[in-house]
Formats: C-alpha cells, sequence, structure tokens
C-alpha cells in the first residue's frame, strides 16, 4: 500500500490548532451548481439533494484553510428564464471580492427544449451554456479555478430539441443521437472538462446498456433498482497508481483523490444501478495548454467494476493542471456519489476505516485538491508558520537553526509527527507540491516524495524538505523582527521558504551523486571513460588495451566484440518490476562500444555508447568490465533520461559446450547532458523511469 499515505495521518485532527486563528487561513470557496433547483437542492431530505455530502465536507475541514460553501441554482422561481446563470453568479462573486475557488457542477437537463419543466428529462430553452457562460469559466478555468463535472447515464432525448445556436462557441455533432447524457446541458460545453465525460450514446438505464457497480447482497437483485443504493455495501474501488512523477506505474501510489491514513488508501465509494462513463480524449485540443514542450495529461485515476461481466468501468478521472497554470479538473462518472440518496447508509460521522469516513474523507480531498495553486501556496505558509511556531520544535531549532543535513533530518522527522497530527495525507501532500522549486518542476505532473530518511529518488524526502522549510523559516523570523511593514515581512517569508525547498532539493542531489560515485566504485569499473554519466565517445583506452597481452586476451575480447545483449533490468525501489532493452549493431573501436538500444528487436529507440575492457587490469581472470551510457525519452511528455549501466561480463558454458557472454552489473538514472547520446523514440520502461532521475537496479544479460 502506498507509502506516502501517512501512518500517523488522521481523519479528524487529534491536536488543536490553538495557536492558528481562524483569520490567519485563507478561505477555500466552493460553488455547487445545478440547473434543477427542485431536484437537486442543498438540504439532507431530498433524494437528489447534496446535504448529506455537505455535511461530510464540513465535518471533515482542511487543517489549514476554512471552507465556504455556496449552493446557487440556476433558476430563481420556477420559470423559463435562466435568471441565475453561471456568468453571473461569477461575476457577481467578484464584485464582493469573494471568488469562487472551485466549482462543482451537477446539472441534471439534457439539452434545450421547447417547453420547461423541472424534473429527469426537464430542462427549457436556456438549459444550455451560452457564449457568455462559456467564456466565464474558460478565463477563471486559465487562471487556476477548480471544477468538478458530473452527470449521469443517458436517457432518450427529449422530443423538442431546440436546434444548436448558430452563434455556439460548443460544436454539437451529435445533438441528433437517440440517447443524451443527464447534465449534458450544463456540463458539455464546459472547456477541457466537458470533454472527459461521454455526453451520447451508452451507457443508458437499461440493464443491457448500463454500468452498473451496485453490490449484491442477501435479497437483491443487481439488475433492479431495489433499494435504489439506500443498503450500507459500498462498491470497492480499483485505483490507478502513479510513479514519483505522477505517471501511471504499477507499483506506485494512488492519486491523492483516495489518500486516507495509516497506510491506507480509499477503497470504498457509494455505488449505483446505472452510471454514466469518464472518458479520456485520445487526442487533446490546443485547449490542453503545454509549456516547455509538456503537455500534462488527464488521467483516469479510479475504477469500478460491473459484477455482471467483469467489465472495468471508469468512475473518476483527473487533470492537473498547475504545471502549465491553469485550473485542476475531476470527472465523475455519476452525480449519485455525491447525492442523499447514496448517502443515507452513510451518513457522517464515521468509525475510523469505515465506509462512511472513507466516503467523507474523498470529499475532503477532492476540495482540497481542486484548490488552486495560488490558494494551495497561502495554506503552506501558514503551515510552515504553525509548525515553527510549537513549542517542542521551536525548542528543538533553537533562535539559530543549524545548517547541517543531520539537524535538519531532525527537525524534520518531529515536525512529521505534529503535521500528521492535525492535517489529513492528501492535505499534507498537496501542500508539499507548492514548496517545489519552479526550475525543479519539469517534466513531473505531480510530486510523491518519499516518506522518510533519504531515498535514492531526485526527490528530498518530507522529512528533509519539512526540516529545512523551519530551520529557514525560524531565521526568517528572527531576521524580519526589524522589517515594518506586514507586506515586507510576508515577501520575507515567502524568500525564506523558496531559499529552504532549494536547498533541499540541493542536498538531495548531493547526496544522489555521492551515491552513484559509491556505485561506480562498487562495480569496479576503473575506466577513465565510464567514472561518470554522460562520458565522452572519444575515449581512448587503446593503450590499456595494448598494456593486456595476456592470456586473457582472447576471453576479453570475445566478450567485447559481442554485436548484440539482451539486456533485463530490475528496478531497487520494486524488485517486481522487470523490463528489456536490446543492444544492437555494436561496435567496438580502442575500447570503444557505439551501437543502438532497442525495444522491441528490430526498433532503434536511442543511441548508446560505451567502454569495454579487461577487469582491473587482468586481477580478475576471465572478466571484462563494460559501461553502458543511453538516454531514453518518455512517452507522453517527452521527458528524457540519461542512463548509466557498468558491471562485469564473463564467459559461461551454456551447457552445450557453447561459450556464451553474460553480464553483472547496475544502472542508475540522471540528467542527460550534452555529452549523452539521443534518443531517437519515445518509450515507456518502468525499470529505468519508474521514479526517475537517481533511480538505481541491477542489470543482468546475455549475448545474442
Amino acid at each position: 500500500m502506498p507509502n506516502d499515505v501517512s501512518a500517523d495521518a488522521p481523519i479528524e485532527a487529534s491536536r488543536s490548532l490553538h495557536n492558528l486563528p481562524i483569520s490567519e487561513k485563507p478561505t477555500i470557496r466552493i460553488l455547487l451548481y445545478t440547473d434543477d433547483p427542485q431536484e437537486i437542492v442543498k438540504g439532507p431530505a431530498a433524494d437528489l439533494g447534496l446535504g448529506l455530502m455537505i455535511n461530510h465536507l464540513e465535518g471533515h475541514p482542511p487543517a489549514f484553510a476554512n471552507l465556504s460553501i455556496t449552493y446557487e441554482p440556476r433558476y430563481k422561481g420556477i420559470g423559463p428564464k435562466a435568471n441565475n446563470k453561471i456568468n453571473l453568479v461569477l461575476d457577481n462573486a467578484d464584485a464582493k471580492g469573494e471568488p469562487f475557488d472551485q466549482v462543482w457542477v451537477f446539472g441534471l437537463h439534457q439539452v434545450n427544449r421547447q417547453s420547461f419543466s423541472m424534473g429527469v428529462g426537464g430542462g427549457g430553452p436556456e438549459s444550455e451554456l451560452d457564449k457568455a457562460e462559456i467564456s466565464a469559466f474558460e478565463r477563471r478555468m486559465d487562471t487556476g479555478l477548480g471544477v468538478l463535472i458530473t452527470g449521469d447515464h443517458a436517457n432518450r432525448q427529449p422530443p423538442d430539441i431546440v436546434p444548436l445556436d448558430l452563434n455556439s462557441t460548443c460544436d454539437d455533432p451529435r445533438r441528433g443521437d437517440q440517447f443524451l447524457g443527464l447534465g449534458r446541458a450544463l456540463g458539455r460545453c464546459i472547456p477541457r472538462a466537458g470533454e472527459l465525460r461521454d455526453w451520447e450514446g451508452k451507457p443508458t438505464s437499461q440493464p443491457r446498456f448500463s454500468f452498473n457497480t451496485q453490490v449484491v447482497v442477501f435479497g437483491t437483485n443487481v439488475d433492479t433498482q431495489s433499494g435504489f443504493d439506500l443498503d450500507t455495501t459500498p462498491q470497492q474501488l480499483i485505483l490507478q497508481t502513479f510513479n514519483d512523477k505522477g505517471r501511471p506505474s504499477l507499483s506506485g501510489q494512488p492519486h491523492p483523490l483516495f489518500f486516507y491514513r495509516q497506510g491506507q488508501a480509499i477503497q470504498l465509494f457509494p455505488d449505483h444501478v446505472h452510471e454514466g462513463a469518464v472518458v479520456i480524449p485520445e487526442t487533446l485540443s490546443a485547449r490542453w495548454p503545454k509549456k516547455n514542450n509538456v503537455r500534462p495529461q488527464p488521467r483516469v485515476v479510479a475504477y469500478g467494476l460491473d459484477k455482471r461481466n467483469g467489465n472495468l468501468l471508469k468512475l473518476v478521472g483527473a487533470y492537473d493542471g498547475d504545471f502549465v497554470d491553469v485550473g485542476r479538473i475531476v470527472a465523475d462518472s455519476t452525480w449519485h456519489h455525491y447525492f442523499n440518496v447514496n448517502l443515507r447508509g452513510f451518513q457522517h460521522p464515521g468509525a475510523p476505516f469505515s465506509p462512511t469516513d472513507q466516503i467523507g474523507q474523498y470529499y475532503r480531498n477532492l476540495a482540497l485538491w481542486l484548490t488552486p495553486r495560488r490558494l494551495r501556496i497561502q495554506m503552506a505558509e501558514v503551515m510552515a508558520r504553525w509548525i515553527a511556531q510549537q513549542p517542542s520544535i521551536a525548542e528543538l531549532v533553537g533562535p539559530r537553526p543549524s545548517k547541517l543535513l543531520s539537524e535538519m533530518m531532525n527537525t524534520g522527522s518531529a515536525a512529521m509527527k505534529l503535521l500528521t497530527e492535525v492535517a489529513s495525507a492528501c492535505e499534507i501532500h498537496e501542500l508539499f507540491q507548492t514548496l517545489v522549486p519552479e526550475s525543479k518542476r519539469r517534466g513531473y505532473e505531480a510530486f510523491y516524495f518519499p516518506e522518510k530518511g533519504f531515498a535514492l529518488s531526485p526527490l528530498p524526502s518530507k522529512e528533509l524538505l519539512l526540516g529545512a522549510l523551519v530551520h529557514g523559516v525560524t531565521l526568517q523570523s528572527t531576521e524580519s523582527i526589524a522589517l515594518n511593514s506586514a507586506e515586507a515581512k510576508l515577501a520575507s517569508h515567502q524568500s525564506a521558504i523558496a531559499a529552504a525547498s532549494e536547498l533541499a532539493f540541493k542536498r538531495q542531489k548531493l547526496r544522489v551523486e555521492r551515491t552513484a560515485r559509491s556505485l561506480q566504485r562498487f562495480v569496479g569499473d576503473t575506466s577513465p571513460s565510464s567514472s561518470a554519466p554522460g562520458i565522452k565517445t572519444e575515449s581512448n583506452l587503446s593503450t590499456k588495451l595494448n598494456n593486456e597481452l595476456s592470456s586473457e586476451r582472447s576471453f576479453v575480447m570475445a566478450i567485447c566484440d559481442a554485436d548484440k545483449w539482451r539486456m533485463t533490468f530490475k528496478l531497487d525501489a520494486d524488485p517486481n518490476i522487470v523490463d528489456e532493452l536490446f543492444f544492437a549493431n555494436l561496435k567496438l573501436t580502442d575500447g570503444v562500444i557505439k551501437g543502438d538500444v532497442e525495444k522491441p528487436i528490430g526498433t532503434k529507440i536511442a543511441d548508446l555508447v560505451g567502454t569495454c575492457g579487461p577487469f582491473a587490469g587482468g586481477t580478475r581472470p576471465g572478466f571484462s568490465s563494460i559501461s553502458f551510457v543511453f538516454r531514453l525519452k518518455t512517452i507522453g511528455g517527452g521527458a528524457e533520461v540519461g542512463m548509466f549501466m557498468a558491471g562485469l561480463a564473463f564467459l559461461r558454458d551454456d551447457g552445450t559446450g557453447k561459450l556464451i557472454g553474460e553480464f553483472r552489473g547496475r544502472y542508475i538514472t540522471f540528467p542527460p547532458d550534452a555529452n549523452t547520446p539521443a534518443a531517437t523514440k519515445e518509450v515507456e520502461i518502468a525499470a529505468i523511469l519508474g521514479t526517475g532521475s537517481g533511480d538505481t537496479g541491477t542489470g543482468t544479460g546475455t549475448q545474442t
């Protein structure tokens, strides 16, 4: 289970934030917006109401922010005119100086209709977003507004659809489909978010074409609406996991939306007899921004299972726009995951680890994760001040904090224990994201920091990052006493946080480099050209080779002259991850190898250089020393990583009397430089790219 989900993170804070006034906390403002105030109400009584979900949200508040939840319907009063359109709601909030940070969309209607009515199958002439509303969403999402987009399965289209407005900024080629999704009128044209749900065709409410996540309990039929999700048996989630760069990985951690506590992830969710569908676009349009040639990808982060047929259903999708400075998005297959009818058996409060508490924690995580980065930065500043003010930490650090690594690690360990008593694993994770220096963000979709101590990773552990932060903030507090204005003190505080983050990353880099040098000594490769990653191809080993005129020369050359190797890589962090690469077309000239990296055989993905010669001056008869350097480019974002591999090779009998070469060694990944050979094709190699620069593992291979 994920190591990023802290073992001590609580469901409810056990330590009082007594010395952190509410006025010091920023406020997260959430707008709940619906087009049907008759059905989707704010209270806890109506089946399609949001009251029980709101109770969960208010019962699971963040530690370092206040929550403000506002409910607004599209129609105020019953009539065909939408007199409370979303652009008006957002503009009014801006005018009051209380702009919304998130919009959670709970639409019921399908399309513009000539007649007007409320309820399922209802709607009217102004059900769909107009040009001004789409523009209002786009402007704010492009500066950080978070959006939750929901809906449900498709129903038959109404009989009196209004033709598409020719001035619409949102094309609608499938407007005439027989089945249109519930919530389509509000959701379909929201920039980016609308592309993450399927609004036409299947799934429907008909059993043959439905997505059914209900769990069968005694006396019920999974194909019926018996009890209509009123039972207390939730569905179990299947969570996508991610590596420390935020990319899908079989051995990684769940998305922060599903962080829980004590080494556990949120596994349970409300079920429903006929859900809608989350989709990921096959190609992303220009509306999905990119920066430094990297375009963040929307991902499916949680699946459900249809027990009738074993089909895997996409339940929750997420898009993280932090890197490109736009708002985040969460897409859900159905608003039933939030409605009273599905929460009757899961009402707040719930015991730790219960389905009720896990569901409540998900809503809290959702509110935290959709919070704009600028607001999370403010929360991180509040967090840093609070930790530094704790008596036990102040006593440990003293007025003049040490810059020794061991002291920072000791402080970080103590600070993490305090932090996990008041903040959830998701809140800690998300606030730590904001501490990453801008220079380190390239190529990462998210940062999954190691939990404790030192790890072979480009990322410092949470303890190191927090220790550097506390030391930096403490020093800043002492030095800023002489500052006169609140603005100057805030700027000084922000500067101290940035400097502390840079220091933590610098210390981590030095530790990784020291480990890399130890690795080279461990494998025994003393060739001058392989003394560091990024070797120069023009290195000349002819003098060394000419001095090795011994009986071992034939063994050495049998190894070094091999033109093909089949290499297997195993990641230290997770030995269950194994990958293969093929080194082909190898040619040896004066001890320097040049050739290709292939995956699969015959498909070149990179150039390769290396060295080969007798091991340690011939002191180990029959052994050759080999090193390889190449570069890999990852699928999806084009991020690149260098690969340095070194070890020993020898000849062995394959059992038929034939001698074949075998390789045993180690590898480490590193940031490529100008001397690192070029990558020619994108590829995903989990054992090499599993966690990023600084990763280590074992490499074995045979000549082919």
